[in-house]
């Protein structure tokens, strides 16, 4: 199965960087929407890669460790602004279009893949990369949201005074500034750094997010929201498990959470699989896979 992605992988390089992935193919698996990269496809693909290699070894049909270095390297190549050491949200973004140059996507700061791509390649640019988007984090949180660490979708002006997208950064006017189905992925990625790792600010951003869901349901995972303004306004409807599943992780951090993370465990445990859509499968998916403690950085 892994070889069989990785294949995949490699058919349908970037067209910016070939050790990047294109990230949209159509039915018939023709790269489309430009045949260049999404970050956060980047990141799983050179971490998965790295895990593969920890698991298996590279001496199989591909050389997972070398492929991962190569993926790597063009992460930081092509997805880094060298202006700000912040992720780009794809090898498409250049400083022609200085707006979505300083521009970035919350759901692709994951500080445990930062940590994985400086053990693989000694490169200590990594250490740095990843301080400043846990400082960038500590920094919205601090400003924006003080009461719920709740991020948006998207930031602005990171070479000058970041805040949350005002109007359309890439999706939707309504929402990019808010925390939306990009951001929702985020008590995920930070709780899984700081569920393994114990990192302070990992730490600190995931029990900020923790405590304010918490209390916002009182305690009942049918109540978190698709979505809400930073300041924890409901902006959406109903319930989706992409919203849901993440914040299973960031309970983990907190040890006086064991109710609230059995409630939100069964809670996934009983939601239906959404057979029309990936998201939130999957998202739910890669959660109980962390949650369950089978998460670990390669």
């Amino acid at each position: 199965m892994v070889d069989g992605l990785l294949k995949y992988k490699l058919a349908h390089p970037s067209v910016n960087n070939p050790d990047l992935l294109a990230a949209e193919q159509d039915t018939a698996c023709r790269s489309v929407n430009g045949s260049d990269s999404a970050t956060d496809g980047d990141m799983d693909t050179a971490y998965g890669l790295l895990l593969a290699d920890r698991q298996w070894g590279s001496s199989g049909t591909y050389n997972y460790k070398q492929i991962a270095v190569r993926n790597i390297n063009a992460i930081k190549t092509s997805l880094i602004n060298p202006d700000t050491n912040l992720l780009l949200m794809g090898d498409w973004s250049g400083p022609d279009d200085s707006r979505k140059y300083y521009g970035s996507r919350s759901s692709d700061w994951m500080a445990d893949h930062f940590r994985a791509f400086r053990r693989a390649t000694g490169d200590s640019a990594w250490d740095t990369i990843r301080t400043k988007h846990q400082d960038l984090i500590a920094l919205l949180q601090s400003k924006y949201a003080a009461s719920t660490g709740l991020l948006p979708d998207f930031v602005q002006d990171t070479n000058s005074t970041v805040k949350p997208a005002v109007g359309k950064m890439l999706e939707e006017e309504a929402t990019d500034g808010k925390y939306w189905y990009n951001a929702c992925r985020d008590p995920w990625r930070i709780g899984a750094d700081a569920a393994v790792t114990g990192d302070g600010k990992s730490l600190a951003a995931a029990r900020k997010l923790n405590t304010w869901i918490k209390g916002k349901t009182g305690g009942d995972p049918n109540r978190i929201a698709v979505g809400y303004q930073l300041n924890g306004t409901q902006i959406g409807s109903g319930s989706d498990a992409a919203f849901v599943a993440p914040f299973a992780v960031a309970a983990t951090t907190d040890s006086g959470s064991q109710a609230w993370l059995d409630a939100l465990w069964n809670k996934m445990l009983t939601t239906p699989i959404d057979t029309n859509t990936y998201f939130g499968a999957s998202i739910q998916l890669q959660v109980m896979i962390t949650v369950s403690g089978n998460h670990w950085i390669p």
